[in-house]
C-alpha cells in the first residue's frame, strides 16, 4: 500500500514537472520554433545586415552556419520528442519502476540541455563572424527593433481596451445590452409595492 502510494506521488509530481518545463509534447518555450527566438537575434542577422554593414561574404559564411546549425537541431529535436514519449510510456504504465521513470526523465531533461547547446553554439559560431562593432551595432539595432515592437503592441493593446469599452458601453452595465424586444417593461404603480 505504501509502495503504490509512494509510486503515485512521485509520478504526480514528475507530471507536474514535466507541465511545469512543456508539457510532453511541445518542449517549452522556445523549442518548437528552432532557432528563433533563442539565438539572441543572431537568426535574424540577415535583416540588419544592410545596417551594421555585413559584407556579402559574412551573409555566405553566416547562412552556411545557420543551415549546419539546422540540421544538428533537427536531430536533437527529434530525440527530445522521443524521450518525451519514452517518458510518458512510463508514466503511464502502473507497474514502471521509479527508477525507470526517473532515468527516463533525466534523459528528458539531457536531451534538451544538448538542444538548448546546440543553439548557443550556432548563435556563438554566428557571432564571431561579426567584427566588435558590427555586434555593437547589431545590438543597437535589434534593441531599437524590440523597443518599436513593445510599442506596437503596448498600442495594439491599449486600442483592443478601447474597442472592449466602446463594445460594452453599447452593451450597457451588466454586458447584458438593450436587445430590442428584451429590455425591461415599464414598472406600473402597483409594482412599486
Amino acid at each position: 500500500m505504501k509502495r503504490a502510494f509512494l509510486t503515485i506521488a512521485i509520478i504526480g509530481v514528475l507530471v507536474a514537472a514535466a507541465f511545469a518545463f512543456g508539457g510532453w509534447g511541445g518542449g517549452g518555450k522556445g523549442m518548437r520554433g528552432g532557432m528563433k527566438g533563442e539565438m539572441g537575434g543572431f537568426d535574424k542577422i540577415e535583416k540588419i545586415a544592410d545596417e551594421i554593414g555585413l559584407t556579402d561574404n559574412q551573409l555566405d559564411e553566416i547562412k552556411k552556419i545557420q543551415l549546419t546549425g539546422e540540421k544538428k537541431l533537427i536531430d536533437l529535436r527529434a530525440e527530445v520528442q522521443k524521450s518525451q514519449i519514452d517518458l510518458r510510456v512510463l508514466m503511464e504504465d502502473m507497474n514502471a519502476k521509479s527508477s525507470d521513470i526517473e532515468m527516463a526523465y533525466k534523459n528528458l531533461q539531457s536531451n534538451k540541455d544538448a538542444l538548448r547547446l546546440e543553439q548557443v553554439r550556432t548563435m556563438l559560431q554566428i557571432r564571431d563572424v561579426l567584427s566588435p562593432n558590427q555586434r555593437a551595432k547589431a545590438k543597437e539595432v535589434m534593441q531599437e527593433k524590440r523597443q518599436e515592437r513593445r510599442e506596437q503592441m503596448k498600442e495594439h493593446r491599449i486600442q483592443k481596451g478601447q474597442n472592449f469599452q466602446h463594445r460594452r458601453g453599447m452593451m450597457g452595465r451588466g454586458g447584458m445590452g438593450m436587445v430590442p424586444g428584451m429590455g425591461m417593461p415599464p414598472m406600473s404603480e402597483g409594482d412599486n409595492d
